[in-house]
Formats: C-alpha cells, structure tokens, sequence
C-alpha cells in the first residue's frame, strides 16, 4: 500500500477479524447454555460475551447460574475442535488485505496465544505475521484492558499512537483506545457498527473497504 499514510503499523485483532469463528463459537455457546438453563439468543450471546477472555465467559455464566456442574464443556468440546480445526477460514477479503499493505502487522487477540498461531496456521495466514502474535496469557490483563495492544506495539518498535487497529468487538475497542491507538471497527455479520462508533472506532461492514480507510489514516 502506497500513499501519505501517518501510521506505521496495523494490529489485528483475530478471531472475527482475521479468522471466521466467532459465529459458529457463539452457535455453540448458545447452545451450551442453553443446555445449561440460561436461555440466550445469538446475538445476546455475541454482545455479551464476544472479544472477552474465557475467564470472563466462565465468571459470568457461574455468576448467573450458581456455578457449573462437574465436565460441563466436555460435550461440547467436539463440536468447538470441528469449528476450530476443520471448518475454519479466513475471514473473507483480509488475505487481499494482508497482500497489500507495506506496513508492519501484528495480531492482538483475547485468545490464548498457542490458539491463534494454530488458527492462523489453519487458515494460512501465520506466515504474514510471523512471531509478532500476543495473546491473553502473554499479559497480565486481557481486552477490555490495553495490554495486548501495548505489547504488540513494544514487539513492533513502534509507538501505539502510530498503530491502527483493525477490531470487531466494543470490548477490543475499548482496548486499542485505551493503547493510544486509531481504531477500525469490523461490523459485519452480528456485529454491530453503532456500538462500535460509540467506543470510538470508525467502522466498515468489508474487508474490501479496509484498504482505502488505511490509506486515509
């Protein structure tokens, strides 16, 4: 990518944004907690728990249930491999995405780091990112907190202020802001962009329309 862009980096967020799994994880965790006695629908279940930790996920089902009987996920650990390792792909139009930019990129993501090197490695993407991959457990505090976005950028050498972040989720909004960064909101699909531009993200529903808002920024 050419042009008078100010910034020297774009950190992605993953899942949602690099990697298409947040629809199906939030068809299944419907489904678990439906099981479980707490009746959601899908988009109650995106807005609600979408771009947290699975610490927070877990907090907040035993808070509204009373706790969680003994092997309450392994049923649904089948359905969640399948959704991870053989139905993924990339989020579409970021491959083209990726191919154009000639800045520097990094992932900051709420997933574990091992998961979202695999899923990128799944999806064929690792290779544009390299080792420059946090993931909540590299930080003492995941999204809505900005410490993934601060590593990222110490791991980039450049100064958060010239990083864009490219984010799907109010919660990973909340996070780049609080870095210091310029941040473009995703809202495609359950993700909707007036919560978004409330946290303070400019929004676009395609990874078609990324390239011009980078070359603006």
């Amino acid at each position: 990518m050419t042009g008078a862009t100010s910034f020297r980096a774009v950190v992605f967020d993953c899942d949602g944004v690099l990697v298409d799994s947040e629809a199906p994880l939030a068809a299944i965790d419907q489904r678990m907690l439906a099981d479980l006695g707490w009746q959601m629908t899908l988009q109650e279940v995106h807005d609600r728990f979408v771009g947290h930790t699975a610490a927070h996920f877990v907090e907040e089902v035993e808070r509204h249930l009373g706790g969680l009987p003994v092997g309450w996920r392994e049923p649904y650990e089948p359905l969640v491999h399948r959704a991870l390792h053989e139905d993924l792909q990339a989020v579409d139009g970021v491959l083209d995405v990726l191919a154009g930019l000639d800045v520097s990129v990094a992932v900051a993501s709420n997933s574990s780091h091992a998961r979202v090197r695999e899923s990128l490695a799944l999806v064929g993407l690792l290779q544009h990112f390299g080792d420059l991959v946090v993931g909540s457990d590299d930080v003492v505090q995941g999204k809505p907190a900005p410490d993934v976005y601060l590593r990222a950028a110490g791991l980039l050498a450049v100064p958060p202020t010239a990083c864009v972040a490219v984010e799907d989720s109010v919660t990973g909004v909340r996070s780049a802001r609080a870095a210091g960064m310029t941040v473009f909101g995703y809202a495609a699909g359950l993700t909707a962009p007036g919560p978004l531009r409330a946290a303070g993200a400019v929004t676009f529903s395609s990874m078609a329309e990324l390239p011009a808002l980078l070359s603006g920024a």
